[in-house]
């Protein structure tokens, strides 16, 4: 992608770091809202461009159906990010387009509209749990980059011995609705320590020494952290 050109869609924490990663390969940034002037969306790693999606002229002069070689759609509203992929794609046929999920059924959405693909900000959570247990400092990027400025942090809370819910099974859990947080998978420590996501179909008992991989935000994981051990 030395020389491509890329519009990323979205002045919010994902928008800025993707240009920034992008830029720092070589591409070619144009940061795009439809926010005022107020605030200093300038970098040295793009420029910024207050464009109106719902305006095609205005999508053209961003250079979509041109230069442009890819187009990112990471608004936090998901109806935002489908309309531009849907208005994108029939004025680019050739356009990279990659979307953000931001509900269960938005990624079917953004492929219909014409996606090429879709960050869904779970998943690559999970696909890098391995990577974040053994760096913790991962863990710390991982929230910054993915989750912004929400209130939400990804974190592993081993099982202690005689917790709640030993023996249990994972879809008898009933963290999400108790906790209010999310359980992305277990680390099960009887399968040689492998990861498997909370939806793999794959119903697994939970054991001590395990690891429970959840989302949410920090005073909810404090208060699951205390009763796995006990104390709840």
């Amino acid at each position: 992608m030395k020389h491509d050109c890329a519009l990323v869609f979205g002045c919010n924490r994902m928008g800025r770091e993707v240009a920034t990663q992008l830029a720092a390969r070589g591409v070619q940034i144009t940061l795009c809202d439809d926010i005022e002037g107020t605030v200093d969306h300038d970098s040295r790693h793009w420029r910024y461009r207050r464009v109106d999606i719902t305006s095609d002229e205005e999508l053209r002069d961003a250079g979509i159906g041109r230069e442009v070689t890819h187009l990112f759609a990471l608004f936090d509203n998901e109806a935002h990010n489908v309309f531009l992929v849907l208005s994108a794609r029939a004025m680019a046929p050739d356009l990279q387009i990659i979307g953000l999920s931001l509900s269960a059924d938005s990624e079917n959405k953004l492929l219909t509209a014409g996606a090429n693909s879709v960050i869904d900000p779970y998943a690559i959570s999970g696909r890098k749990i391995f990577r974040v247990i053994r760096r913790p400092d991962a863990s710390q990027l991982l929230d910054h980059v993915i989750f912004g400025d929400a209130n939400l942090n990804l974190a592993e809370l081993h099982v202690p011995p005689d917790t709640p819910l030993e023996g249990r099974k994972l879809a008898d859990l009933d963290i999400e609705e108790r906790f209010n947080v999310m359980l992305l998978g277990i680390v099960d420590r009887g399968r040689g320590g492998e990861f498997f996501f909370a939806t793999s179909g794959v119903d697994h008992r939970v054991d001590r020494n395990d690891v429970l991989v959840v989302i949410g935000a920090s005073e909810a994981i404090e208060v699951l952290r205390d009763y796995l051990a006990g104390g709840g």
